[in-house]
């Protein structure tokens, strides 16, 4: 989800306890206390609830992610906390960066044979 002009992260919503929880994986930020900006928490509850009927409560920035160092990765990060999260791929590391940019374009490139192989999106040993 784009949280900036030129930023962005990774969102889950997670049932715990019958409340719908919302948690944040910003690549960019180091603490869990960090909250997404208001705007876009406002309008993730506004969608959730119209969408789904569900009033969500955030958590913070609570994903597992990768630690972006530089100002250009986010999308990336964002890409690899979804196939973490999802498929236990492994997170994105800055000295992999390259390598991961180019796995993520040729899984992408190939997602019809990707999708019927259940192979992981992009999982790096």
């Amino acid at each position: 989800m784009k949280i900036a002009p030129l930023h962005l992260v990774s969102y889950d919503r997670v049932v715990k306890n019958k409340r719908n929880l919302l948690m944040l994986g910003d690549s960019m930020v180091v603490s869990e206390a960090t909250p997404p900006p208001d705007e876009v928490l406002k309008g993730l509850r506004k969608w959730f609830d119209k969408r789904f009927g569900w009033k969500v409560m955030n958590v913070g920035n609570v994903l597992e992610r990768p630690r972006q160092t530089d100002t250009y990765s986010c999308s990336i990060c964002a890409m690899s906390t979804i196939a973490h999260g999802i498929f236990g791929d492994p997170l994105w590391q800055q000295p992999d960066a390259s390598t991961h940019r180019i796995c993520w374009l040729l899984k992408l490139c190939e997602y019809e044979e990707l999708h019927t192989s259940g192979e992981p999106v992009c999982g790096l040993s």
